[in-house]
């Protein structure tokens, strides 16, 4: 077999293999939750009960556990808009994961609203 015919060979075999590793489920998992993330999960402290609003006021924490800073940390809110209607309630002095993302501390946190469904009885 001549060298130009082995190096093929081995290209092709290297690239089945790519193939063959992009496809599986779990690698491409892997990879977009290193993709998407756009820094180290961080901790805060939170400085009040939640408001109406889809924010709170935190203490940004050091590996310490010591308040660094002072941040606004934003909530994604599903089926609302006010985070003191969501939960998991928040108060002050607890701690939440949270993240630097598209200009702004977000929370890992998802919060739902406690709004109960009112539905019509079927006639």
């Amino acid at each position: 077999m001549a060298i130009s015919e082995t190096v093929a060979r081995s290209n092709q075999a290297g690239a089945a293999g790519t193939r063959e590793r992009l496809a599986s489920p779990a690698i491409i998992q892997a990879g977009r939750a290193v993709r998407h993330s756009t820094g180290q999960q961080r901790w805060a402290k939170t400085k009040e009960s939640a408001t109406a609003d889809d924010h709170i006021t935190c203490d940004l924490l050091d590996s310490a556990g010591d308040a660094v800073e002072e941040i606004e940390v934003y909530c994604t809110i599903l089926n609302g808009t006010a985070l003191n209607e969501a939960g998991p309630r928040l108060t002050s002095d607890i701690t939440i994961p949270v993240a630097y993302y598209l200009a702004q501390w977000r929370c890992l946190w998802g919060f739902d609203t406690d709004e109960e469904c009112v539905c019509t009885p079927a006639e």
